[in-house]
Parts: structure tokens; sequence; C-alpha cells
């Protein structure tokens, strides 16, 4: 391809020689011609020949050839230049790639040297860490014998101490002991916090009126709030005439999911917006039972369940002593008081009771009661103040 464009571009060179060759010798021609026999004018003037008009005619034909030849001589001139640029150009660019080439080449036997001198470094690292290999498995062998001579004295060691341990039996005993009185103290402070979280679920629920007794079938006919207010106004009319129309948050049944295999209704559960007349209706239902459509339901305070059942502890004593014409109440959470001998007695647990009981022979030959097994309750009262229930019914507290 060189050998091609150095061909061409010497053909080129010999064209443009011979064209200004041809052109040097026309224009010789004409100048010679001019000057050999003057300009027109001074022909005219002074021998004033007579020029043949075909002369004349083939001097301005030969001009306009002449400068035909010399506008396509420039032509041809400046196309190849162009062609003489463009071929450097690429000569240029061919060379850039030539040398990009060279370059790349450079590096990649650079890179393959370096990979060589890599190959060789990790040969001599694995020779060394199979060398380290060698010593570490020396190294590990000999602790191993150390650690076995270790481990005969540690044997030994334990041995005494348990001989030790043995003969400090008295020791871990006093340990035991104190251990056994910090787990009172936990369990103490758990049943404080027991009594704390019962107290705050109760004043959530100071507000609430139990409704128990009331037929499942009632609430499909008619809605549950509507149903409350019936209640109050069959049996405490009064009330709603004082207060108004019942104010009720919320009211549904407990639990909410119904069981088939229940024989009894679930309870209402209440929530009212004045306390007042809750505390009203309350008063209404001590006094006389309610009924509803010919079925007689009670209305308590809705209490939590760990009050509930200390309440339900006390179901023997309270009747028992109710039938003795002691006036036995209920105090919040779950506290028995009664009047004895000219005296008010409170009793915190049925154990205090029991305890009482059986320090008062006759009292003890009268009252004759066990009781049931409780949940002790802390002493102190708490949002619901002085507040008290008595059991109605069949003796049972609420």
């Amino acid at each position: 391809m060189r050998g091609t464009r150095a061909q061409i571009n010497t053909g080129s060179k010999e064209g443009v020689n011979l064209s200004k060759q041809q052109k040097k010798k026309k224009e010789t021609t004409i100048d010679s011609y001019y000057s050999a026999n003057g300009t027109e004018g001074e022909r005219s003037a002074n021998d004033k020949p007579e020029i043949p008009a075909n002369w004349i005619q083939a001097v301005e034909e030969l001009k306009t050839q002449l400068r035909e030849a010399e506008d396509n001589w420039r032509k041809n001139l400046k196309i190849k230049i162009s062609h003489l640029e463009t071929e450097a150009l690429e000569l240029r660019q061919e060379n850039s790639i030539l040398k990009a080439k060279i370059k790349q080449l450079e590096n990649e036997a650079k890179e393959m040297k370096d990979e060589a001198k890599e190959i060789k470094d990790e040969a001599k690292e694995m020779k060394d860490e199979v060398k380290r290999m060698k010593d570490d498995l020396q190294r590990k062998s000999d602790q191993k014998e150390k650690e076995d001579e270790k481990a005969k004295d540690e044997i030994q060691s334990l041995r005494t101490r348990i001989q030790q341990l043995e003969s400090s039996d008295l020791t871990r005993q006093q340990d035991t002991i104190k251990q056994n009185q910090k787990n009172e103290k936990m369990e103490e402070n758990v049943k404080h916090l027991i009594h704390k979280t019962d107290d705050l679920e109760n004043c959530s629920k100071r507000d609430n009126l139990r409704i128990i007794g009331l037929p499942e079938d009632h609430d499909k006919r008619k809605s549950l709030d509507i149903i409350l207010e019936e209640i109050i106004q069959e049996n405490c009319p009064d009330i709603l005439e004082q207060e108004g129309k019942v104010e009720i948050e919320r009211i549904h049944r407990s639990p909410v999911v119904f069981n088939p295999q229940l024989t009894t209704p679930r309870n209402v559960i209440a929530k009212l917006k004045n306390n007042q007349m809750k505390e009203k209706i309350l008063q209404a239902a001590k006094k006389n039972p309610f009924r509803y459509h010919g079925n007689t339901v009670r209305l308590t305070q809705d209490l939590a369940a760990s009050t509930l059942k200390d309440h339900k502890a006390w179901n023997m004593i309270f009747r028992k002593a109710r039938e003795l014409g002691l006036q036995p109440r209920i105090k919040y959470p779950s506290k028995l008081t009664m009047f004895l001998q000219g005296n008010v007695w409170s009793f915190n647990t049925t154990e205090e009771f029991q305890a009482f009981i059986n320090k008062s022979p006759d009292l003890n030959r009268k009252s004759d009661v066990q009781p049931q097994n409780s949940r002790e309750s802390s002493k102190g009262e708490g949002c619901f103040g002085s507040w008290k229930e008595e059991s109605h019914g069949r003796g049972s507290m609420v």
C-alpha cells in the first residue's frame, strides 16, 4: 500500500512539472511574439503592417485555450494536493494506531512480567507456608504434651478443691439462706407490682358496669345499649328522671367470642360516661334485684379478674358473718371489715381472719368456717377510695 502511494505521488509530481514546462513554453512564445513584433499600437504607429484577421483570431483562441489549460491545471493541482493531504492524514492515523498497538504490547509484556514475578512470589510464599505449617505442627505437638501435663495438674487441683468444697458445706448453706431471703424480697416486690397493676386495671374500669344473667337471645333483637336503658327504666326510672338519658361510651359481651358449650350467658360490660349515674344504679341494684322481661339480672361493679378472685375467697366467711349479724363489708381492693364487740375489725387476707378466729374460741365455735384459698392482697386503698360492695343473691361477692 505504501509503495502504491509512493508511485502515485511520483506520477503527480512529474505531471505538475510537465504542466509547468508547457505553460512556460507557451508564455515564452507569446512574449517572444510580442517582444519581437511590439505591441499592436506601436506597430501601427511605426510601420503599421497589415495583420491578417485569422492571426488575430488564432491568438485570441490560443489565449482562451491557455486560460482554460491554466484553470484545469490549477483544479487538478488542488485535487492532487487534497489527495496528498488526505493520504498524509491517513498515514498519521495509521502511525498513531501503530504507536497505540506498540504501547499496548509493551503494557502486556510488562503485565506478563509482573504476573511471572507474582507467580514466583506465590511459589515462594507457598514454600514458606509449608515450612510454617510444619513448624506449627511441631509446636502444637509440643504444646499438646504440655497441656496434657497441665491437665493432670489441674485434675489433681480439682480433686483438692472438691475436698475443700465438701468441707465448706456450712458456708454454702449460709449462702443458700441469703439467696432465699433475696428471693422472698423479690416475691414481695412482684406481689407489690401485681397489686399496682390490678389497681391500675380497676381504675380503668371504675366507670364500668357488669351485667350478669342477661340471656343471649335478647341482644339478637335489640342492641345492648337499648337493653341497658330498658333495664334501668324498668327497675329504677327515677334515675333517668334525675340524670336524663344514659350516656354509654361502649358496651359489649365478655368474652367477645361466643362459646356454644357454655350453659350460662356471657356477661355484658358497659362503660358509662357519667360516674355518678353508675353509682346510683349500683346503689339501686343493692336494694332490690333487677329484672328484665321476667329474668333476674345482676348489675355489679366491673373489676379486674384477680380482684374478683380475691372477693370470691371471702364468700363463705362473708355469708356466715352476715348470719351472725357482724355487718360485714368488703372494702377495695379485697379487705373484709366487720363489727365485733363494739369495735371495727379489718382483715386483708383470709389467713389473717383464720388466725383471728383461732385466738377467739367463742367466735370460732359460732363461725366454724374454713376460708377458701385466695391470692394475698397488699394493704391500702386504690383510686376507688372507700368503695364498698356487699354480696347479694346467694351470698356471693362480686
